[in-house]
């Protein structure tokens, strides 16, 4: 009788950490795929951001006639499609929290500048 006295809140106990486990694992599903949503939405952010600076900055001769955003539209998901999948396949959204800032940020611009290149 003892026993079985003992045994529950020893039952309850792993029922609350089975419990507490799940919601841990939602959370961190839904912070990755904030992730993921956030890149997406700053990835067509900056290529609007350069549409619309293209013929304002100096940085190269602005052609004759810039064609309308929507024309633009395929190179865009294009763009987001690559770059999430570099991002993806390099392991981006998999990092460790135990990498410093710095080595993230190199790692970003290199991923970035390698889907850059693949999208050209």
């Amino acid at each position: 009788m003892a026993d079985a006295a003992s045994a529950r809140p020893a039952g309850r106990k792993q029922l609350a950490v089975e419990r507490a486990n799940r919601r841990t694992a939602r959370v961190k599903a839904a912070i990755d795929l904030l992730r993921v949503a956030l890149d997406i939405a700053m990835l067509a952010l900056a290529f609007v951001f350069g549409y619309y600076l293209r013929p304002i900055l100096p940085i190269a001769p602005p052609p004759d006639e810039v064609p309308e955003f929507i024309r633009y539209a395929p190179t865009l998901f294009l763009h987001i499609a690559i770059i999430v999948s570099v991002f993806y396949f390099t392991r981006m959204y998999h990092m460790p929290r135990r990498f410093s800032r710095i080595d993230q940020a190199r790692s970003v611009l290199a991923r970035v500048t390698v889907g850059a290149f693949i999208v050209n």
